[in-house]
């Protein structure tokens, strides 16, 4: 993929944050900021992915390597004939890399897991270091797939403020709105898309992003500002740890606000992605069905959401036997706009699990949400069965064992006649949560 590196005004809406050699003399107030590469060659999670210090949008999606004519290529701009990537032959074991696409192989990755470092070139003749993390995935006995993913970052400093950039779409340019991510501040663990406008040190910025990723620009933000305030009312026994709000091309990461909210751009935000965590539980939040965030100029727009959870479920009976489908239709992040898939509209998973502001909760940790599933008779309320059902497991490439779930509830109601009703239960996040989490009968 070859780049064309432009100057974009950086408060436009637009799919790239890229600018071109030095900040131009006419263009006052803005700040250049150089950007260091960091490798990142730690062992990934127990789950699989988020190996970076970071969570990122694209944790669940890796890149694959592609197929044209007799070669196979890893899609990384900047290398390769006609910029199709570095050239690479997958093996049973290994995969050999041609770095350089000089026809000769310099590099080999082997293993289930490694990282391989090499130098990129933007189109205006920048070189950058980059690492991707190899992994080998056994689908089956018989079935191997080579994914990677990247396995690095940019971080540099601005106004005493931490500031990080990853390719999160892995294709080794850094500022694509939308489809990268940036995380902002001393001590923060999660990262949130990047677009043209930012929050940093309670301060509003236009942004611009060289491609590779070695320096960016920041410049004040002259329009109207209010504050989004996603902590005060967010009742949980855990904490709020990531909420990311978006308004136009520009994302914000709320929960790192401090008292009063976060200083953002006037608009209309609605909700992304979030997480709460209580070690050792912790669950992922989409917006299902919460509002839009109304930020008025001069103004703090307090969102109320959190508990308590309440679970909702499709279901039906065919006799005297209750069916469940956990595994609904696909959702997740991988490819394509993080805020249109972001997670799977309302009433797309047969279970979900609904906060009071209409936001939804996923991907449970330790464990994923198990919730008993009680019937009783209709006519007399007498419970005549319980059982426990399984969400829908989200797709893991790096571990094809969690997709390996049953793919429905199915029990039979014995020794009793319908009518009946159900509902389901859950006890298990009370570090999270107070109470149990419950469904109405139906």
């Amino acid at each position: 993929m070859s780049l064309r590196v432009r100057l974009v005004a950086a408060a436009a809406s637009t799919a790239i944050l890229f600018f071109a050699g030095p900040v131009p003399a006419d263009e006052i107030g803005w700040v250049e900021v150089e950007m260091k590469y960091v490798p990142w060659k730690a062992n990934r999670s127990k789950e699989g992915y988020e190996h970076l210090p970071m969570t990122c949008p694209r944790s669940l999606a890796p890149g694959g390597f592609v197929q044209q004519g007799q070669q196979q290529f890893m899609p990384i701009s900047g290398v390769g004939s006609a910029g199709r990537g570095i050239p690479v032959t997958t093996l049973e074991t290994s995969v050999e890399m041609d770095t350089d696409a000089d026809g000769k192989v310099d590099a080999k990755a082997k293993g289930k897991d490694s990282c391989v470092q090499f130098r990129l070139k933007s189109d205006d003749g920048t070189a950058y270091d980059y690492m991707a993390r190899i992994t080998r995935c056994e689908i089956t006995s018989s079935s191997v797939q080579w994914v990677y993913q990247r396995s690095c970052f940019m971080e540099g400093t601005f106004d005493k403020t931490r500031i990080r950039l990853i390719d999160d779409d892995n294709d080794g340019v850094y500022g694509r709105a939308g489809q990268d991510a940036i995380a902002i501040g001393n001590s923060a663990d999660h990262a949130v898309p990047v677009g043209p406008v930012v929050s940093v040190n309670d301060k509003v910025y236009h942004l611009r992003v060289h491609p590779s990723g070695t320096r960016l620009s920041l410049k004040a933000y002259e329009g109207p500002t209010g504050r989004l305030d996603a902590t005060s009312k967010y009742q949980s026994n855990g904490k709020l740890v990531w909420a990311a709000f978006r308004a136009g091309e520009s994302w914000f990461d709320a929960a790192t606000a401090g008292k009063g909210g976060l200083l953002v751009p006037a608009g209309t935000y609605r909700f992304q992605m979030g997480r709460i965590y209580s070690r050792p539980q912790g669950a992922r939040i989409k917006a299902g069905k919460m509002d839009p965030v109304e930020v008025p100029a001069n103004e703090t727009a307090v969102v109320a959401w959190g508990g308590p959870l309440t679970a909702q479920f499709q279901y039906g009976f065919e006799g005297r036997i209750l069916k469940i489908a956990p595994n609904g239709p696909a959702c997740g992040m991988a490819g394509g706009d993080v805020a249109a898939n972001g997670g799977c509209p309302f009433g797309a998973d047969p279970i979900s699990v609904e906060g009071k502001g209409g936001e939804v909760y996923w991907r449970f940790e330790p464990e994923d949400f198990t919730p008993k599933v009680v019937i009783r008779r209709k006519d007399n309320k007498k419970p005549v069965h319980k059982g426990n059902c399984i969400l829908r497991a989200d797709h893991r490439t790096y571990h094809p064992a969690w997709w390996m779930w049953r793919n429905e509830y199915s029990e039979q109601v014995k020794n009793e006649e319908g009518p009946f009703e159900a509902m389901l239960e859950e006890d298990q996040f009370g570090k999270l949560f107070p109470g149990l989490i419950t469904s109405e009968w139906k």
